[in-house]
């Protein structure tokens, strides 16, 4: 099996069960939203798709009252795909009760190249989720501006890298409070 096959089915089966705020959406297709818009804008890299397949699963089992499987889901991960997934899927992961703003801060931070990009598109998903269920609330935009930290330093980072060009017009974009990436 492959290390993105082993991804799916760890995130699968601690995510199992579990659905997306509108109540029935099952959990796995906002990995699966991931892996899509991350291969749209050309993302192939091993490591980036694993961890959209991994990058919600502590959190997730916290939120739902299963904190319990934690230390099994960790050590999945760790025997599976390796210390480093290990560690990255934990950088991915909001604590209870840290601040959001600090934990968005931590992105506009970092170095990371895969923590950018697979929260970078998460926000992306995220944003474009909330526009197409709730997009006379404008909740979107106020969502999507909490990320503007992010936007910035991905979009430097990754040109500077020169990849994802693609990925840096529409951070930009987003930043810029431009929502054309989301059909609006």
């Amino acid at each position: 099996m492959s290390r993105l096959q082993d991804a799916f089915e760890i995130a699968k089966k601690y995510q199992h069960g579990f659905t997306r705020k509108d109540g029935v959406t099952p959990y796995i297709c906002h990995n699966m939203d991931l892996l899509l818009t991350g291969l749209a804008y050309g993302v192939h890299d091993e490591e980036c798709q694993c961890l959209f397949m991994t990058h919600d699963i502590f959190e997730e089992l916290e939120d739902h009252g299963k904190a319990d499987l934690i230390p099994q889901a960790e050590k999945e991960i760790k025997n599976k795909l390796g210390f480093w997934f290990y560690a990255m899927t934990w950088e991915l992961t909001k604590s209870p009760g840290q601040d959001k703003d600090q934990y968005m801060l931590k992105f506009a931070r970092t170095k990371e190249i895969p923590l950018l990009v697979v929260k970078s598109i998460d926000r992306i998903c995220n944003v474009r989720s909330f526009y197409l269920e709730q997009k006379e609330t404008g909740y979107y935009k106020t969502y999507s501006n909490k990320a503007n930290g992010l936007y910035e330093r991905a979009a430097q980072i990754l040109s500077q890298e020169c990849i994802y060009s693609k990925l840096q017009q529409d951070l930009m974009r987003l930043r810029n409070d431009d929502f054309l990436v989301l059909g609006e």
